[in-house]
């Protein structure tokens, strides 16, 4: 695939960068379903740990870079898919955090009331 210029450039880092950012989710949530084997939690191994933690990390950044790049691309030329598709892929991922987090502290708050 021949891409020329630095907002082709761009408009391809935004897309990988997005791809990174939401394979980071899918990957969270196949590691949480193996902690779940048969309805109760299991102990975390020393592995489990590892990539989770390299999830919070790379997720988050990748999202961000997604955003920022395509954001750039798209300024400089706005005909560039790859560069929209990893602005919708980054903003999603955020959007996912944000309703993750919201979903988090709301089940705290009603479990922390209970009896």
């Amino acid at each position: 695939m021949e891409i020329p210029g630095a907002e082709g450039r761009l408009g391809l880092a935004s897309l990988v960068s997005g791809i990174v950012a939401m394979a980071t989710w899918l990957v969270a949530i196949i590691t949480a379903a193996l902690m779940i084997p048969n309805g109760e939690p299991t102990r975390p191994t020393a592995l489990v740990l590892v990539v989770a933690t390299g999830l919070t990390v790379v997720g988050p950044l990748s999202a961000v870079a997604a955003v920022v790049s395509g954001h750039v691309a798209r300024r400089m030329n706005s005909k560039r898919d790859a560069a929209l598709i990893g602005l919708v892929l980054g903003y999603t991922y955020i959007a996912m955090v944000a309703a993750f987090i919201v979903f988090m502290a709301v089940s705290i708050v009603q479990f922390s009331q209970q009896p």
